[in-house]
């Protein structure tokens, strides 16, 4: 299972448990000043990160692929 891990470099990855590889990197978010949330969605399909401009960011894990945001979240 993959477990996901946040700079302050504005850089989310995903990193494999048991060997410590990078399985991904995400970027778009702004987090320089202090740690924001992130988290796998219920099906682990995606990455869900907050950002210190006030978005939500969701990724396909398994691509770089941001999500567009729903409705709800504008």
């Amino acid at each position: 299972m993959p477990r996901c891990c946040l700079n302050l470099e504005n850089t989310l990855r995903v990193i494999d448990r048991t060997s410590g590889d990078v399985l991904n990197e995400y970027r778009g978010h702004v987090n320089k000043s202090y740690k924001v949330g992130n988290c796998f969605s219920n099906d682990d399909a995606h990455v869900l990160s907050g950002s210190e401009d006030g978005q939500v960011f969701a990724w396909t894990w398994w691509k770089k692929t941001r999500e567009p945001p729903s409705k709800h979240m504008r």
